[in-house]
């Protein structure tokens, strides 16, 4: 999730467990023990592009790191707040607000390292985008009018407004799900390994991807409640495999750069079509149908000893908020 939404996801949790008199110390520690963990973007090396993304959503987002991240926040508001406030208190509020991150940030498509050090899986319920405006309006609405009525309902009401959306995004994703399904049926694919996430801004148009007999598959549904999903057809491309590159020797350090970014994008890795050094990420794109992906890293066969460059491709065609526009309000647009 974006920062603003962390922040007021923190300081409504830490305004909802404090004593009146403590709400202003309450809402500091929810906004910084909440913000504090995307931190981990520091986490960078000019000689290794890879380490930002292998490092972020990592161990401080970890539910088992919640304890320790706690407690750095709860120093920092201590320094300012000095005999006013208990340390007790503070880290009390930051331990809540801490711990709403790693949660928000699992329930987006991202991938969140939310078991580490038992486990290096990436959790991602994919439920909401990384970026949606409306549940952060909905907590912030909430926190502004409840510091000015000084009420503790309604952040109750923001906060329950908040989680019903986080539920109808699960209903919104079971209901794709069906729809993938189906679709896979009808075109003689079995769905071994698939995924469903919400587009950008919003729950009702969703990206979806699967794999059968080396292919990945893309495609795009409408959906809204009480109502028969409206698919968008996308495109296929061959999954890269990075055990089979040969323009690399295998122990060069641009072969394990491969296999980390490949584990980083669940498998979903394929050879762009019209640049074959770019290896991308098909689970994102700008548009939900698209196979162009939204970032990927280039390979220099001429130097594979150095670590591979990391690539945001997020170039707009003219049409495409027209056509996104159109695929949200559930209508047709053009094959391509």
């Amino acid at each position: 999730m974006d920062p603003l939404t962390h922040a007021v996801t923190g300081a409504t949790i830490a305004l909802l467990i404090s004593k009146p008199q403590q709400k202003k110390w309450a809402f500091f520690c929810g906004i910084l023990a909440a913000t504090i963990p995307d931190l981990d973007v520091l986490i960078r090396s000019k000689e290794n592009p890879l380490l930002t993304i292998q490092y972020h959503r990592h161990f401080t987002h970890s539910l088992f790191f919640v304890p320790l991240g706690a407690l750095i926040a709860s120093w920092i508001v201590l320094f300012f707040a000095r005999q006013k406030i208990t340390w007790k208190e503070l880290y009390l509020y930051c331990f809540f607000a801490y711990l709403t991150h790693p949660l928000l940030d699992a329930a987006t498509s991202y991938g969140t390292h939310l078991l580490w050090p038992f486990t290096n899986d990436r959790v991602a319920w994919s439920i909401v985008p990384i970026v949606d405006p409306i549940p952060t309006v909905i907590l912030l609405i909430g926190v502004i009018i409840g510091l000015m009525v000084q009420r503790k309902a309604i952040l109750v009401y923001s906060a329950s407004a908040f989680l019903l959306y986080l539920f109808l995004g699960a209903i919104q994703k079971n209901a794709v799900e069906d729809s993938l399904k189906e679709l896979a049926t009808s075109r003689g694919h079995s769905l071994v390994k698939y995924d469903v996430k919400p587009s950008v801004l919003q729950i009702i148009v969703w990206r979806t991807i699967y794999m059968d007999q080396g292919m990945i598959y893309v495609d795009a549904f409408h959906k809204v409640p009480f109502r028969k999903a409206v698919h968008y057809e996308g495109g296929k491309l061959p999954q890269y495999r990075y055990q089979n590159e040969k323009r690399v020797p295998a122990d060069s350090v641009a072969s394990q750069d491969l296999k980390k970014f490949a584990f980083f994008s669940d498998d979903y890795v394929a050879v762009s079509p019209v640049d074959e050094t770019f290896i991308g990420d098909i689970r994102f794109a700008l548009l939900p149908h698209r196979t162009e992906p939204l970032w990927g890293v280039q390979i220099d066969p001429a130097n594979p000893e150095r670590h591979l460059t990391f690539q945001n491709r997020r170039q707009m065609q003219p049409n495409s908020w027209e056509i996104f526009r159109k695929m949200i309000c559930g209508l047709p647009i053009d094959s391509q």
